[in-house]
């Protein structure tokens, strides 16, 4: 039942594609544990008897820790959906979650279409509606925000949120993942990298919910700017930015109790979130005319130069200067990233950190990072490096800022 100091958080399964926080307000427990029940396998779920106690901790929670949509029985107590919607309104921070009303009968459904419901529910429903209902309101709160962007852009987002969610889909069929298709949706954003024109994507994707989506968009992003700077080939290019995309693909395994989790994890849960790296290559090598190179990203990019990193602990000698750039955009992501755990860090306080584990990351791929991306003042063309880079033909299998050649 739910604690009547707050939310009670739904047991959870396994990270499936858009794995937004639901938050369920519905003073009978027997149909809350219902929506809760048919959203588990997909969403994680978080459920208040009372609309008062979820308004309080919807106002309390920081940008990343809000539901990305609020499930609400119309007679909810104390005064039933229509204050709570209007109460949300009040808040700018609230006024765009979607709201799934459930009513009793039709004159109820037609009360929440009037007061701003995304989608509604009539009683009785089956789980199947629920989800779908939820995915309705999901659609237009993601729609409503993408919209506002020049097309282009929106397109970009579009089209690779659809075959990142595409991929979780097919995994779970044991089908491999077509990398012409991947590499299709990425082509608009390998685009925009070199056009400069990509910050305003930065800006509208780090609002939303699915922290694995955004982290590896963020990623591909990062990567493109490094094969920007070295001046690689096309073909390149769109590898960097499919490595981006998929480079934490494994974590489609992983229980959304430990992905999802709103704290940091313990020794036991790390062991279980580290397996994400191992899955990813495993995944990764069953696809179809997958290069090497994006195998290299998802299995090396939490290698430590000094050896210390997982899950090979390979050292130096081992780690080319591609495994050796996605560790740094992939460090650089991790603390820049805002989590339900922790604040974002400042871009120039993570190139701080990240300046102190000489042992562990290439300095030099680093001061080209920080060039182009922070020093340059990402709005500005940036200036390729002058430092003799040498491009590559193939980025899984020579160095690409080195005249000499590293193991992949």
């Amino acid at each position: 039942m739910p604690h009547p100091a707050g939310p009670e958080p739904s047991p959870g399964r396994h990270a499936l594609r858009r794995s937004s926080l639901i938050a369920i307000v519905d003073a009978n427990p027997r149909h809350g544990r219902q929506i809760q029940a048919a959203l588990c396998p997909v969403h994680p779920t978080t459920r208040y008897a009372d609309a008062r106690l979820a308004l309080a901790a919807f106002r309390d929670a920081g940008p990343g820790c809000l539901p990305g949509c609020v499930i609400v029985d119309a007679d909810a107590p104390p005064f039933g959906v229509r204050w709570l919607i209007e109460e949300m309104r009040r808040h700018q921070a609230l006024a765009k979650i979607p709201v799934v009303v459930v009513a009793k009968d039709e004159r109820a459904m037609a009360d929440a279409v009037e007061c701003g419901a995304a989608a509604f529910l009539v009683k009785p429903f089956r789980p199947s509606a629920v989800i779908r209902m939820t995915e309705v309101a999901l659609g237009q709160s993601l729609d409503a925000q993408w919209d506002a962007l020049p097309p282009s852009r929106g397109q970009i987002l579009r089209k690779t949120k659809a075959v990142f969610d595409h991929i979780s889909d097919i995994i779970g069929t044991g089908a491999p993942i077509d990398y012409p298709s991947v590499t299709a949706a990425c082509l608009p954003l390998v685009d925009a990298v070199a056009k400069d024109d990509f910050h305003d994507i930065l800006a509208a994707v780090s609002a939303y919910d699915d922290y694995t989506y955004v982290h590896s968009l963020k990623t591909a992003i990062g990567l493109l700017l490094f094969g920007r700077a070295i001046g690689v080939g096309q073909a390149d290019m769109e590898l960097l930015a499919a490595g981006g995309l998929l480079h934490d693909v494994g974590k489609v395994a992983i229980p959304h109790e430990i992905l999802n989790k709103p704290a940091k994890l313990t020794p036991e849960e790390f062991t279980v979130m580290r397996t994400h790296v191992e899955r990813s290559v495993a995944i990764l090598e069953e696809g179809r005319r997958l290069p090497r190179g994006i195998i290299t990203i998802a299995g090396k990019h939490h290698e430590f130069l000094d050896g210390s990193g997982y899950p090979y602990g390979l050292a130096a000698p081992r780690l080319n200067d591609l495994a050796r750039m996605a560790s740094i955009v992939d460090i650089f992501g991790a603390l820049t990233d805002r989590r339900a755990y922790k604040a974002p860090m400042s871009p120039d306080n993570a190139l701080a950190v990240m300046a102190e584990m000489a042992g562990k990351i290439d300095q030099h791929l680093l001061s080209m990072f920080r060039e182009v991306f922070l020093d340059s003042g990402m709005g500005r063309p940036h200036e390729r490096s002058k430092e003799g880079p040498a491009p590559s033909d193939s980025m899984g299998g020579k160095a690409v800022t080195r005249t000499r050649t590293r193991s992949a």
